[in-house]
């Protein structure tokens, strides 16, 4: 799925309402998992003491940019992240 995702975004830069519905997507998937990590228990964000807004903008920059990483390096950073947010 990323590589389909990075394929539209990098299609979409010559085209404006293709770019307006990428961003319009990504921030409907940061605005469920700010709800999500507001639902949670303070106690089970892990290590990340930050507002749940903070903590969703970070998930999803974690997320995109590991499905920029070589194959090989993706299961470290998934092992990384899961034990930043204490998963």
């Amino acid at each position: 799925m990323t590589a389909d995702l990075h394929r539209a975004w990098l299609e979409s830069r010559s085209d404006k309402t293709a770019a307006l519905a990428l961003g319009w997507a990504r921030e409907q998937v940061r605005l469920a998992l700010e709800e999500l990590v507001a639902r949670a228990p303070r106690g089970a964000r892990g290590r990340v003491d930050a507002p749940p807004e903070a903590v969703a903008w970070l998930l999803l920059a974690a997320c995109e940019a590991i499905g920029c990483e070589p194959p090989a390096a993706a299961a470290d950073r998934t092992r990384t992240l899961l034990e930043l947010t204490g998963r």
